[in-house]
């Protein structure tokens, strides 16, 4: 689609808003949908108030591998669309954070990790996919390495 005219660029567009939207709805009503009953061998009923923003997480963390795994084909579509699957995960892992210290959790950020403290201590560590993600995006949609190796022979971007 390089070189296109404008009719082109309004249609690239235009398609991006409309999966963009069904990728976001799609996400906001898995949130209504106990998932984790499909996904786990028992069925139990889902309590916690972290579950709902938890499965938004879900879909969009699935979406963005999807995304991630096809970047190679048509990336002016897919590229873009990785960002906003990882927008939505984002938005979703860091609201269940926010949820879980409603309940007396204490969560501090640490570089590609978070420590969850419950209320009684003992202080978990956990992997942050919020920043892995992150830098997994930037990895899969910039030409970082060709960015670097143009800077290292003098050339223009």
């Amino acid at each position: 689609m390089g070189g296109e005219g404008p009719t082109g660029t309004l249609r690239r567009a235009l398609i991006l808003l409309a999966l963009s939207s069904l990728l976001a709805a799609l996400s906001l009503a898995s949130t209504r949908v106990p998932i984790e009953n499909y996904l786990s061998e028992y069925a139990f009923w889902s309590t916690e108030p972290w579950y709902v923003p938890w499965r938004g997480a879900v879909v969009s963390l699935a979406a963005w591998v999807v995304l991630a795994c096809l970047t190679g084909r048509r990336p002016e579509i897919t590229r873009p669309l990785t960002w906003v699957a990882y927008a939505l995960f984002a938005a979703f892992h860091y609201y269940s954070l926010y949820v879980v210290t409603q309940s007396g959790y204490s969560v501090s950020p640490l570089p590609l990790f978070y420590e969850l403290v419950p209320p009684e201590g003992n202080p978990t560590l956990y992997l942050d996919l919020g920043q892995l993600l992150l830098f997994l995006t930037v990895w899969t949609t910039v030409d970082v390495k060709g960015a670097v190796l143009r800077r290292i022979r003098g050339e223009s971007p």
